[in-house]
């Protein structure tokens, strides 16, 4: 006896749901351009801000206040000075199991022992070798591989087909470094083939957008991305490479054919940036240099920069003050208590 003929309910009909997407899509084109706008609107201000207004408030500081910056720059040399000799009496200490006053005498006489580690090569005077291609990295071998071929052969390696770039590169790598790059292989080999295919292919397309030679300027954005590219091109994150692809189709108005997917994590990505750019312009609004190459240096500014100048100059004088005196009391042997048969605690005899 079926379900409908004991009175149950039928089992609900399955169908597919065709949703337009492109609404959707455009709404998140349209969020991404507006915190666009924003970004540069910031980037903007903060360029002012590194490249004029600091600038000029430091050329104003130097010229009002010259003395209390070469005092403040002459206390932190001495500061430096005095850390590192402390920092080396207790380093002294715990190597030697020493008392401050002995582990002064020797690091300030320079009869310290010296301390083996393991760095320290052995007694045969050994050596090795490196030509430097393991200190290399992938970006810097295909740098010098791109202009190996335009130098030696007049060769343009954008103009060469896939396979052709990998089996000259992998012949490059094996004639200078002697090794074979196991990860080129050809497309389509294998699982792992597909993935490098499509992290080289992603790449390629933010080499031709975000690649210094290929600008006409500086550009401090497409600078952080042509980074953020390296990082994910170097980790074989393909999912990264594809949010970068489609930043830079949002960056330059040409999205249509981007997910909603990728516009999502564009759009998240932009808001993290706007966040973390919105902060560093809190922070440079209370800076002094703020604002400083348009609105100049009046008498409230000029007292709150010497109260602070002097305020520092008054820590770093007690800083070194605290040092020196740690330094003196080390410098002087310790008052060894002597016991009631005139012997001091480590048994030499005391003449009274």
């Amino acid at each position: 006896m079926s379900n409908h003929e004991n009175g149950a309910p039928p089992p609900p009909a399955w169908s597919i749901v065709l949703i337009d997407q492109e609404p959707l899509r455009q709404a998140a084109r349209s969020r991404c351009q507006v915190t666009l706008a924003v970004l540069e609107k910031l980037r903007g201000t903060l360029t002012i801000f590194e490249q004029k207004d600091k600038p000029a408030f430091h050329r104003w500081a130097a010229s009002e206040f010259g003395p209390l910056l070469t005092r403040a720059r002459e206390l932190t040399t001495e500061i430096q000075q005095h850390q590192k000799f402390v920092h080396d009496i207790e380093e002294e200490m715990r190597r030697s199991y020493c008392d401050p006053h002995v582990a002064y005498q020797r690091v300030r006489f320079g009869n310290t022992p010296p301390v083996e580690t393991e760095s320290t090569p052995p007694a045969g005077g050994g050596f090795s070798i490196n030509f430097g291609g393991d200190e290399m990295t992938e970006e810097e071998r295909a740098t010098m591989f791109r202009d190996w071929l335009r130098e030696n052969f007049g060769v343009n390696p954008e103009q060469l087909d896939e396979p052709s770039y990998e089996r000259a590169f992998q012949n490059f790598c094996s004639r200078i470094w002697g090794e074979v790059l196991e990860r080129f292989e050809f497309p389509n080999a294998d699982g792992a083939s597909s993935v490098d295919a499509r992290v080289k292919q992603l790449y390629r397309i933010l080499v031709r957008r975000l690649h210094p030679d290929k600008r006409s300027g500086p550009d401090l954005t497409a600078t952080t991305l042509w980074h953020e590219a390296q990082q994910a091109y170097a980790a074989r994150n393909v999912e990264r490479l594809e949010t970068l692809v489609a930043l830079t189709e949002v960056q330059a108005g040409r999205a249509e054919a981007t997910s909603l997917f990728q516009l999502r994590a564009v759009q998240r990505e932009l808001r993290q940036a706007l966040r973390a750019l919105r902060h560093s312009t809190r922070v440079a609004l209370t800076d002094h240099a703020w604002n400083f190459s348009s609105r100049g240096a009046d008498e409230n500014l000029r007292e709150r920069v010497r109260q602070e100048l002097e305020e520092d100059l008054q820590r770093h004088q007690r800083t070194l003050d605290y040092l020196t005196q740690a330094i003196a009391q080390w410098s002087t042997p310790a008052v060894q208590p002597v016991s009631e048969a005139g012997l001091r605690h480590d048994g030499i005899p005391v003449s009274f």
